[in-house]
């Protein structure tokens, strides 16, 4: 193992040594526990001069002349294998590893031996030496706690406030902290982390801040080694009603503790009252570097700065990073997921499904590509914009500002990319600004197009959703579940667009004495209601695209649902120009030169000539068109 990694920019080492030291405690004491409960230790608890000590012995079913390197091989075993599986280690198993040779006892080992620690009359092997070899060979720990706790370690860092004040706030009876950290999977790992007293010295207990409505009251789980409790406001439990709980939780006797996400996700009032904040910021290569090191015992060699960490969540890192690994191969398999999860998107918008992300989440390597996952709830897919790199060959990328074929819709995302730095800024309400609307054209005019286009300049992921896909359970509760999930997933995200192709198919309602009325009645409602307000679609920019505006519930198309409603249609010759002159950029000049002059036609014989040229299906054409005897007549 290489000797661990000096300070970093940007992370706090002093702070990272700390947690991933508390990280490696953890996963010994496991361990330990693991070999007391297979029955290869036997522990008891003594008290010595008012301090009570966790003494070990030799399990008393252990078989004789076992090595602690043989215990630490037999447990490596059984993590392998099912415990009804095998019961029992075997002596002489060919599956168990032996190493001859004993290390040196080390003078912190804690745990206690028979005797003084020497090898026992009957010629056993000591306590001491089992103990120490079941820690020596225990699990590291997971690559995705290590991530989660080097990015609170940044945070402690990027903070307003010094290291010290950090924990001078932490020390108080009742503080407010607020941290937020908008990879993927880090509240579910940082609330694990914080319940198994991985961050503070203790087990925390914490009580949904959002939960106090409906309980009523302060509702702790059962732990019975807790050492902290508090109240928590998590993004994942987010209560859009929580004016209420704030104030009861502000106005308790317990700390406060928000985790986010998605700065949207979590009260306000919490965030601007806090006395601490921690933004934990992102991955880079420096995290992943430590991590890999701390998994996997030295640093890869190679250089990482060609990654981009944007793309990865904390369940990567827990893929790619895992034990029996070696450094590069877990950098190749980290490159492999940014590159297999970026998928040029085809000219229809929806592609194929790649892997599932929001996080988050999201190519590496080319400006042209586009990050999609499926969710497999609401049958949604994933679309994130592709990077603008400020030089030429954006042209190539589908934006606003070059989009031809619509002025209207053009102008109405423009005024939509001005509003919306005014809405971030609080300077704005979201229902002041216009966030729905319902393109409506024939096929292959641009309706998907222009929304990717919105997405790739306002740099924000967009949800691709259809009427088809919502219908795909058929059972009408399944049907208005993944409808409601399809909203969800975007306000969740705060900022994000949501583009529901061929929303015709939601049809009309209908009256009752029809056929199957309430099964379709009920699907407009759903997104009726959805739809109605801006509190339910915050942060959410609604596109509804049809070939049929006709068929739609009028409902659906009144002002603050999917309002205003404009129309693309083919594009004309001042629209296709437009096209050529976004993709053609300087060579249109060129190619135009190119082009052959008009024919100039001086005689009746000059034209008899011309006509002589063209083929008879023109000629045909010509006569259709009710020149036929222009036409037929010059020919001989």
């Amino acid at each position: 193992m290489t000797a661990p990694s000096q300070g970093m920019p940007g992370l706090n080492d002093r702070v990272a040594r700390h947690f991933v030291r508390r990280l490696r405690r953890e996963a010994k004491r496991v361990a330990i526990a693991a070999a007391v409960a297979a029955g290869f230790l036997r522990e008891e608890y003594v008290d010595s001069g008012g301090r009570v000590l966790q003494v070990f012995h030799r399990g008393d079913e252990l078989p004789q002349a076992v090595s602690g390197q043989q215990v630490a091989a037999m447990l490596a075993r059984r993590r392998r294998r099912l415990i009804e599986e095998v019961p029992h280690p075997v002596l002489g198993n060919g599956d168990l590893f032996v190493e001859e040779d004993e290390p040196e006892l080390s003078p912190t080992t804690s745990a206690v031996s028979i005797g003084d620690g020497r090898p026992s009359p009957d010629g056993l092997a000591p306590a001491t030496g089992i103990v120490r070899a079941v820690r020596e060979a225990a699990e590291p720990p997971k690559a995705s706690e290590v991530a989660c706790l080097l990015l609170v370690a940044q945070a402690v860092t990027d903070a307003k406030h010094a290291e010290r004040r950090v924990f001078d706030i932490l020390r108080q009876q009742q503080p407010i902290v607020a941290i937020h950290c908008g990879i993927r999977h880090f509240e579910t790992c940082f609330l694990n982390l914080l319940g198994r007293g991985l961050v503070l010295p203790g087990e925390v207990n914490r009580c949904n801040g959002y939960g106090l409505q409906r309980r009523n009251g302060f509702y702790f789980p059962n732990m019975a080694d807790a050492k902290w409790q508090i109240v928590c406001f998590a993004g994942k439990d987010h209560d859009e009603k929580d004016g209420w709980c704030v104030g009861e939780a502000a106005q308790s006797a317990y700390p406060i503790l928000v985790v986010s996400e998605c700065e949207r996700r979590v009260p306000a009032t919490l965030i601007a009252a806090a006395q601490l904040t921690l933004d934990c910021g992102d991955l880079n290569a420096e995290i992943v570097k430590r991590t890999i090191e701390v998994v996997l015992g030295e640093q890869p060699t190679e250089d990482l700065d060609d990654i981009d960490f944007a793309q990865l969540d904390l369940s990567d890192l827990s893929v790619a990073i895992r034990s029996g690994t070696t450094p590069s191969s877990a950098v190749a398999t980290l490159r492999k997921l940014v590159s297999t999860s970026v998928i040029e998107p085809s000219d229809g918008g929806t592609g194929t499904p790649g892997k599932s992300r929001d996080s988050n989440s999201v190519g590496s390597g080319s400006s042209s590509s586009s990050r999609r996952g499926t969710d497999q709830a609401s049958g949604s897919e994933i679309v994130q914009p592709k990077k603008l790199s400020g030089t030429d060959s954006d042209r190539f990328i589908e934006r606003i500002e070059t989009f031809a074929g619509c002025d209207e819709a053009r102008d109405w995302a423009l005024s939509l990319a001005v509003d919306l730095p005014l809405w971030q800024a609080g300077d704005l309400h979201w229902e002041e600004m216009s966030t729905k609307l319902l393109l409506s054209g024939p096929p292959g005019t641009g309706k998907t197009m222009f929304a990717r286009s919105l997405c790739n300049s306002l740099q924000v992921p967009m949800f691709t959703t259809s009427v088809s896909t919502w219908l795909e359970p058929s059972h009408l509760g399944d049907v208005v579940r993944r409808i409601k999930r399809s909203f969800a997933e975007a306000v969740a995200h705060q900022l994000a667009i949501l583009f529901i192709d061929e929303i015709d198919g939601i049809g009309r309602r209908t009256d009752f004495t029809r056929y199957s009325a309430d099964y379709w009645n009920t699907l407009v409602n759903c997104p009726l209601e959805l739809l109605d307000g801006a509190a339910r679609t915050t942060g959410v920019i609604v596109i509804g695209a049809t070939n049929h505006p006709s068929v739609i519930d009028p409902a659906l198309l009144r002002p603050g649902r999917l309002s205003p409603h404009l129309k693309i249609s083919p594009p004309d010759v001042t629209a296709r120009m437009g096209i050529l002159r976004h993709h053609l950029g300087k060579d249109l000049g060129s190619i135009v030169a190119t082009a052959s002059k008009p024919t100039v036609l001086e005689s009746e014989d000059d034209l008899r000539a011309f006509l002589h040229t063209l083929p008879d299906a023109v000629l045909r054409d010509l006569a259709g068109k009710g020149i036929e005897d222009f036409a037929w007549k010059a020919t001989p």
